[in-house]
């Protein structure tokens, strides 16, 4: 699929030979991949290169990050199969060593955003959330608001302004990182769209604030 997706393609030959035992599993999942999946996935590298860039970093960053994920997701699973507990008990344990920690969010953003395409229920989600938008559009019943839950890496919230960009945007997220994050992607890749950003716990906020 290299003429539909020449730079998903170019990362995925960086990835491939640093994955390990998890090679052999992924490019048997990318054989079955359809045509949508790739356009879709070189449409969101497009927009991650933007962001890198404008970060001075690389394709190399996305895939470190991919790594990172995947390692800390494997190890937080040998240690609840060994002990019955994660790491973290609760939100406020993460707070200040993930969300407001600049280099491990920005990683784990770019780690996850790699993951929507890489990890099948992961991919399935993006799928499920492209085909409601989309039917709900066709349908005439494209929603004239949106509010994004923690728009984390941002793939979400920009694909959403591309099928329903008349829909009024407003976005809330624990973490500035993440904010920041997604209102650069925003500004790079959907310029024509104002969002209302704000950073807090949504659970803090007031329903007449949740509003927007």
């Amino acid at each position: 699929m290299a003429e539909l997706a020449p730079k998903f393609e170019r990362l995925l030959e960086e990835l491939l030979p640093r994955m390990g035992m998890g090679r052999n599993a992924l490019q048997a999942y990318l054989d079955t991949r359809d045509e949508t999946f790739w356009l879709r996935a070189e449409d969101a590298i497009s927009r991650y290169e933007l962001l890198i860039a404008r970060h001075e970093q690389s394709s190399t960053d996305l895939i470190d990050g991919y790594l990172e994920v995947c390692d800390d997701m494997m190890k937080e699973q040998i240690k609840f199969a060994r002990t019955g507990k994660y790491s973290a008990a609760t939100s406020s344990d993460v707070t200040g060593e993930v969300y407001h920690s600049e280099e491990k969010m920005q990683a784990y953003m770019y780690g996850v955003a790699v993951s929507q395409f890489l990890w099948p229920q992961h991919y399935h989600l993006y799928d499920f959330f492209f085909r409601v938008l989309e039917g709900l559009k066709q349908q005439g019943k494209a929603p004239q608001r949106y509010l994004e839950v923690g728009p984390g890496h941002g793939l979400f919230l920009t694909s959403a302004m591309a099928i329903i960009p008349t829909a009024q945007f407003s976005a809330v997220d624990i973490s500035p990182i993440s904010i920041g994050l997604s209102t650069e992607l925003v500004a790079l890749t959907r310029p024509e769209i104002n969002c209302n950003f704000v950073v807090k716990d949504v659970g803090d906020m007031p329903s007449a604030e949740a509003d927007f």
